[in-house]
């Protein structure tokens, strides 16, 4: 038997997926049922939980550049990273030492829990997704990259008319990361960032030339958006992007290991220059370069998962899964001559931000909103099950461009919330549509 048939068949799959499992399940039991823990205890059981569940979804062939193993990575940075550094430097890694009551070992035990479980959950989900072959077939004529390439194109001439009235008009470089962002609210600036990342996303699933545009394009928008603050549409989009290029070459460690010390690193910069703005960085002596604080910041999305926590110990009403479904609620009730109250607090982000701030949103929050812990597993588990699907694809151009119009909604709702996936998924499925249904153009008779 050759390498590569080895490697396809992973004949050690199935040990390895017990032993992962089995391990991340102990720790996460530990934590639940254990006496109260301290903050590295807790530490110590989230990274033990997150390790077995990488070690899980390894595979010989793409190690963990697959849409399971980035997706596991981010939420686990985003999730654990606020305990994690807690744990090793302190108050050091808070954000605001006045505003920082909550982020204590008692606080977080219940929602470190849930989260571990969630991420057991998510990786049973993947693993027992299907193979689904695509019946997909594109018209006679120019070729699936072409397509690619000229729907990539017209997606970033799109992104690029939503976006300069703001970036112009409102010279954003002068601004702190909360103007630019309620600046940017109603305006077409989402629907911007949305259309610039998978503009990108699709030339560099087209390949050859139309690849390296697309890296390149991508290279200038996170330019661009770092330094003014916005690590979270640059990271996951830049997830995606890893995802269809593991897909083509295999990443190991030594671009792994480098590669998260430097996301980390920009992290603790990023979070002085939401502050001040990107003047901040014209003062060198201003910032710091401190990868524990970057992980700290972003393990913040752990915050609304013990504010929702405490809604719910306070016998609040679950939403039953309104959130997830509330846009086209809204969209209907208007159709019907309806108005939408306001604030409606059936959108999941509008409830924390009048409730709670800006702390952003996370999918074990927004689960814990809409049914409490089990539905938080079953949600979870169906997010893993549509990214294994992902993971299952052909190794198509196709099967790239389908990943990354799929994935990138799903990465973007780890730190906020999940109603704006549906319809990005929506536009995914006529942007794919076009592409195959392209007709062919018309040939020149001879004379």
């Amino acid at each position: 038997m050759t390498t590569d048939a080895i490697q396809e068949r992973d004949l050690g799959a199935g040990p390895r997926v017990i032993a992962g499992l089995a391990i991340a399940l102990l720790a996460s039991i530990f934590i639940a049922t254990g006496p109260s823990h301290g903050m590295g205890t807790l530490a110590i059981g989230f990274c033990i939980t997150w390790i077995g569940l990488l070690f899980t979804v390894w595979s010989p062939k793409r190690g963990l550049v697959e849409g399971r193993g980035v997706y596991l990575i981010v939420f686990g940075l985003f999730h654990g990273g606020l305990v994690i550094a807690t744990a090793l430097i302190g108050e050091e890694a808070f954000l605001n030492r006045f505003e920082s009551g909550w982020i204590t070992a008692r606080n977080l035990e219940p929602a470190v829990t849930i989260v571990c479980f969630a991420m057991i959950a998510f990786t049973v989900g993947a693993l027992c997704a299907p193979q689904i072959k695509l019946p997909l077939r594109a018209a006679d004529g120019a070729s699936i990259e072409t397509r690619l390439t000229v729907a990539g194109a017209a997606l970033l001439v799109a992104a690029i008319l939503l976006l300069m009235p703001v970036v112009i008009g409102d010279n954003i470089f002068t601004l702190s990361y909360d103007q630019i962002f309620a600046l940017g609210t109603g305006r077409g600036f989402a629907y911007g960032l949305g259309f610039l990342t998978a503009g990108c996303g699709l030339l560099i699933a087209a390949d050859g030339k139309a690849r390296t545009a697309g890296w390149a394009a991508f290279v200038i928008v996170a330019l661009i958006l770092l330094p003014i603050g916005f690590r979270g549409p640059v990271l996951f989009a830049a997830a995606p992007l890893v995802v269809i290029e593991g897909r083509r070459r295999h990443f190991n460690l030594l671009f792994v290991l480098p590669a998260a010390i430097a996301t980390l690193t920009v992290a603790s910069i990023i979070r002085q220059t939401r502050l001040g703005g990107i003047q901040a960085l014209l003062n060198p002596t201003d910032v710091g370069v401190a990868p524990m604080q970057g992980l700290a910041e972003l393990g913040y999305s752990i915050k609304p998962v013990v504010v929702v926590q405490e809604w719910m110990a306070g016998g609040e009403p679950p939403h039953h899964g309104v959130t997830l479904i509330a846009p086209m609620l809204r969209f209907v009730e208007r159709l019907a001559g309806g108005h939408p109250p306001t604030p409606d607090f059936r959108l999941f982000n509008v409830e924390i931000l009048q409730r709670a701030g800006p702390i952003g949103g996370s999918p074990v929050a927004e689960g814990l909103r809409n049914g409490g812990p089990l539905f938080v597993l079953c949600f979870m588990a169906a997010i893993g099950l549509v990214i294994g699907i992902l993971d299952r694809l052909p190794d198509t151009t196709l099967g790239s461009a389908i990943i990354v119009m799929t994935l990138t909604p799903l990465m973007a709702s780890v730190r906020n919330d999940f109603a704006p996936v549906p319809a990005r998924w929506i536009v995914g499925v006529i942007v794919i549509g076009l592409i195959l249904l392209w007709p062919p153009p018309r040939q020149a008779q001879e004379p």
